[in-house]
């Protein structure tokens, strides 16, 4: 029984590093894709004005 709970707790440990490695890439994620839609649209933009 205490060897299935030391495994569970290092299957919960991987989880959550793995939770927030993903956390991490997703933010990266988001903010890659509002970086690309300012500069889209500041482009989009500095046509217009032309």
């Amino acid at each position: 029984m205490y060897e299935f709970l030391c495994q569970l707790d290092v299957m919960l440990q991987s989880l959550t590093n793995w939770l927030s490695y993903a956390a991490i890439i997703v933010a990266v994620a988001l903010a890659l894709c509002q970086l690309i839609y300012f500069i889209i649209e500041k482009k989009e933009n500095h046509h217009e004005h032309l």
